[in-house]
Formats: structure tokens, sequence, C-alpha cells
């Protein structure tokens, strides 16, 4: 077994600012990372977070669905009244709120909208007022299976996101040059727009290469648009994703 990624290139598509682990762990496996931003993402300026936050009272639930989400709460992360309770959507954005100097942050230990679903106790959100921290136009499961408690749903929309214009040119000249051996995406977001600012021709190129993805419900979706070597990390962790690499580095063996 060779466990490193020595002579490995790995197209990392997380946005810019949060690729910066993940390429790290790359780095420090072997491997060079190849950055193409899959989405940018920006501050909302009408987003009014501390007003938000600060209407919640005592075990009232504040739900933060990624990083991205606590990074543009910001400052306003102190204006959470005492007794409010805090969930996130997967163990980053739980490390996130923690960094933050929140504490008591309920998280899954796997797995995303549905998994926080299955552990937060019926009891504790029936009939309480909950707000989701997220994006602008996020996804609704989560707060489907909220109400269906009896829980009084709202959300606080802090950013936004979109695709980038153009891809950038050291990433598409390592792909032309067959110096990417892996890529890894984060949603089906990223995956889709990935692949429209790649182009025909090197879409095809990379429909033949591994992708290490976070969910099955984003390896369906890479499954519809021609990729075959799928591979789901155990967590959207960088460790995680690298540790994954890893694996699969060892099981091609090239």
């Amino acid at each position: 077994m060779t466990h490193t990624l020595e002579g490995w290139g790995v197209l990392v598509t997380r946005p810019t600012g949060r690729h910066l682990g993940l390429c790290e762990g790359i780095r420090a496996a072997g491997g060079h990372p190849v950055h193409l931003p899959g989405v940018e993402i920006e501050a909302l300026a009408r987003a009014r977070p501390q007003e938000a936050l600060g209407h919640l009272t005592v075990d009232d639930w504040a739900i933060f669905v990624s990083t991205a989400a606590v990074q543009h709460t910001g400052a306003a992360l102190a204006s959470i009244p005492e007794g409010v309770r805090l969930a996130a959507v997967g163990e980053t954005t739980a490390d996130a709120l923690i960094e933050a100097g929140c504490r008591g942050v309920l998280t899954p230990a796997h797995g995303g909208s549905e998994a926080l679903l299955s552990v937060l106790p019926r009891a504790a959100v029936e009939n309480q007022q909950i707000l989701i921290v997220r994006g602008e136009g996020g996804r609704e499961r989560l707060a489907r299976g909220l109400e269906e408690t009896g829980a009084q749903v709202s959300y606080l929309e802090v950013y936004r996101r979109h695709r980038p214009a153009v891809a950038p040119a050291g990433a598409l000249s390592a792909l032309d040059a067959d110096a990417v051996h892996a890529l890894t995406v984060s949603s089906g977001e990223i995956l889709d727009n990935v692949l429209h600012l790649l182009g025909k021709e090197r879409r095809k190129k990379v429909l033949g290469l591994p992708l290490v993805v976070p969910s099955e419900r984003v390896a369906e979706r890479a499954r519809a648009a021609g990729f075959s070597g799928l591979v789901a990390s155990t967590s959207p962790s960088d460790d995680a994703v690298v540790d994954t690499l890893l694996e699969l580095r060892d099981k091609i063996g090239q």
C-alpha cells in the first residue's frame, strides 16, 4: 500500500476561502491540490442577523446549515440570547460555531439535513420557534421536517451563491496536461457548476476520473451526469476527504 498522494493532482472545487484546509491536507499527504471554485459566495446586504437572532427566546432554536452561514452571521452570533439552543448541519458547521465561541451545538455524527432531523428531540422542537440560518434559496427539506412536529420555522438568509464566470486558467491547464487524477465536490450545485465551467471536451475528461462525494444524494446527481468512479467520504470534513483520497489511491495503485 502506498498510502500517499504523491504524484496525484486533486481538483478541489470548494469556494475560495473554504478550500484552504482541504488543500493543505492534500499537500501534507504528498498530493498536489488544483483549485477550481465551483461556487462563489457573497454576503446579502439586506440580511439583519442581529435583529433576527435577538428575537429568539429560551428553548427556541437557531440552526446553521453551513460554515458560510456561520461566517456571514459573524459578530451577530454574540446577540443570541441565553437559553437559545443551537444546532448545525454537519460537523464542519458545528466546528465553525464552536470556533466562534458557541457552546452546546447539536449536530449528527454524519450526514446532512435528514441526519439532523433524526437527532433533534421531537419534544424539544415541538411548537418552538426555529430560525434556520442559510444561503438564499436553500433546500426546504429541513424546514418541512421541522414543521411536521408543529415547530414554527423562519429563515435568516445571510449569503448568496452563484456560479463563477470562468474557471481559473491554472486549473484548466492542469486538466489539459493530464495532471489531475481525481476530483472532489461538496454539493450537487458545485458539481453542476464545475461541469458547466469545464466545457464539453474537458467535461468528457473529468467524467472518467474518480470523484469523491459527501453523500448518496450528490452521488446520484453525479451518476446522472455520467460519472462512474464514485467514492463517498464518511463526512465532508477535510480529514475525511483526504483519508478517502488516500484509500482511493491505495486501491487504484497508481
